[in-house]
C-alpha cells in the first residue's frame, strides 16, 4: 500500500521495473470490474455515528463463503469511532482488520483483537469451516505504542494469527504468534494458501506440509543481514494454522526469476496460491504492474506466464499504448454497493475517469475465491504507488476487481496454455 518507505523503494527500483512493462501485444486474461470503493468513502453501517472509519482498506482479501462474498480489509485510523474507550492519545494510531459484506459494504466485524497488526491476508478452510487471518506485529502509523516489527534493532518481529468459524464471524479467537522471524528481520506483507491432494509437494528441505506462506520479508542492515527465505511452510496435519510453521532455507527455496522478467516483484506485496488438481505454487504480487502468475511445483524454479502481468494500471498501459481497461470500465456501484446509494459523487466519478493520468499501480493484489467454482477474481489498490520519480501530479486511492468466469486454478492454469 502507499507507504512513504515503500514508496522510496520503489522509486530506487523504477529503472528496472521498466523493463517489464508489456507491448503493445498484450491483452488482459480478465476483465476489470471497475472500482468499487474509493478514499474516504461513506460508512454504510451508519454514516452519522461513524462505526467504523470509511473507505477500502489496503492489503485486503476477499473470500467466497457458502457463496457469499467476504471482504477482509487491513484498516487503519479513527478507532474511537471504531472500539469503545479507544485512547488515541495514549493508545497511538491504529490498525486492525475488519470483515464486510462485499457487496453491500456493510461492516460484519472490527476485530479489536487484531490492533497493533498489519498487513492482513485471509485463508478460508472450507473443509473444517474456518476463516484465518494472518498479519504482522506492525502498529502502523504508531509512535506511541509501537509493536515487535517496529522497533529497531528487530527483535521477535512476528506474524500473528486469528480465526473464526464461517457460522459466526462476529466471534473471532484472541490473537496467537503463527512465526517468529529471525532477529534482525522484519515483515510487511504476507499470503497464506491450503496444501493439500496427493500432488502436495515434498522432497529435500521441504517437509510434507498442509499449508505455505509467502512474506515480503525486509532487513534492519542488508549488509549485516542478509534476506531470509521468503517461504514457510505449515507442517501440522490438524488443519491447525495458528502453531507449527518453520522457515523454509533460502538458499533452496525462493523466488528465482530472471532480472526483468514479468514475473520479479512477484515477492513484493506477493499472494501464494496452490491448485490442488494441478500439483502447482502460482504467485503474483508487486509494488505497481501486478506480476505473474509464475508458478512452481516446490517453491523454487519459479516459471513466468508468457502472458504476464497479470494487471497494468492505467497511467502504465496509457504509456505503453494500451487501453485502459480500468478507466473504460467505470464505476462499479455493484459492490459495496451501499456506499453509492446516494449515487456516484461527481469528484470520486473525475478521478475514475482520469485513471490513466495518475494510476501508476495496480498493487496489493489477492486472488479469489477457493471454493471450486467461478468466477473468480483479483483485487488490486489503485494508488500512484510506483509513479516516475518525477511524477508529480495528484493522487487518489480506489480498490478495484478484475473478473475471470473461470474456477480459480483453471484460471490460473489459463496463464501457461
Amino acid at each position: 500500500c502507499t507507504m512513504s518507505r515503500k514508496l522510496l523503494l520503489l522509486a530506487a527500483l523504477t529503472a528496472d521495473a521498466r523493463s517489464q512493462v508489456p507491448s503493445r501485444s498484450w491483452t488482459p486474461n480478465s476483465v476489470s470490474m471497475g472500482p468499487h470503493c474509493y478514499t474516504g468513502a461513506p460508512n454504510p453501517n451508519d454514516p452519522a455515528k461513524q462505526v467504523h472509519d470509511g473507505g477500502c482498506g489496503c492489503e485486503n482479501t476477499l473470500i467466497r463463503l457458502d457463496g457469499r462474498l467476504i471482504m477482509m480489509e487491513s484498516s487503519e485510523h479513527g478507532c474511537e469511532n471504531v472500539f469503545p474507550g479507544y485512547n488515541s492519545t495514549t493508545e497511538g494510531d491504529c490498525s486492525y482488520f475488519r470483515l464486510r459484506d462485499a457487496l453491500t459494504g456493510s461492516v460484519i466485524a472490527n476485530v479489536s483483537g487484531s490492533l497493533r497488526h498489519s498487513f492482513f491476508a485471509a485463508v478460508a478452510d472450507h473443509t473444517s469451516r474456518t476463516v484465518w487471518v494472518f498479519g504482522s506485529a506492525h502498529a502502523r502509523g504508531n509512535t506511541v505504542r509501537p509493536n515487535a516489527c517496529d522497533i529497531k534493532p528487530t527483535k521477535g518481529c512476528y506474524v500473528g494469527v486469528w480465526n473464526a468459524s464461517f457460522d459466526d464471524l462476529t466471534a473471532w479467537s484472541a490473537g496467537e504468534v503463527a512465526l517468529t522471524l529471525p532477529d534482525g528481520y522484519a515483515l510487511f506483507n504476507n499470503d497464506v494458501t491450503l496444501v493439500s491432494g496427493p500432488l502436495a509437494p515434498e522432497g529435500p528441505g521441504l517437509p510434507k506440509h498442509q499449508a505455505a506462506m509467502v512474506i515480503e520479508q525486509r532487513t534492519d542492515d542488508h549488509t549485516k543481514y542478509p534476506t531470509i527465505p521468503p517461504f514457510a511452510v505449515n507442517v501440522g496435519t490438524d488443519g491447525d494454522l495458528s502453531r507449527n510453521w518453520v522457515l523454509l532455507n533460502d538458499s533452496q527455496f525462493t523466488f528465482d526469476y530472471p532480472k526483468g522478467a514479468a514475473g520479479e516483484g512477484t515477492g513484493g506485496a506477493p499472494t501464494i496460491r496452490f491448485d490442488p488438481q494441478g500439483g502447482y505454487y502460482y504467485s503474483i504480487g508487486g509494488g505497481w504492474i501486478t506480476n505473474g502468475p509464475a508458478r512452481s511445483r516446490n517453491l523454487t524454479h519459479w516459471v513466468v506466464s508468457p502472458r504476464a502481468p497479470v494487471a497494468v494500471p492505467d497511467a502504465i498501459a496509457h504509456q505503453a499504448g494500451l487501453p485502459s481497461t480500468d478507466t473504460s470500465a467505470g464505476i462499479n456501484t455493484a459492490f459495496y454497493s451501499k456506499i453509492w446509494v446516494d449515487g456516484v459523487p461527481e469528484v470520486v466519478a473525475e478521478w475514475q475517469r482520469n485513471l490513466s493520468s495518475w494510476n501508476w499501480g495496480a498493487t496489493d493484489p489477492d486472488l479469489c475465491c477457493s471454493d471450486g467454482v467461478g468466477p473468480s477474481y483479483l483485487l488490486n489498490t489503485l494508488s500512484r504507488q510506483g509513479a516516475p520519480a518525477n511524477f508529480n501530479g495528484k493522487t487518489y486511492g480506489f480498490a478495484r476487481l478484475r473478473e475471470s468466469k473461470l474456477e480459480l486454478y483453471a484460471w490460473l492454469r489459463s496463464y501457461f496454455e
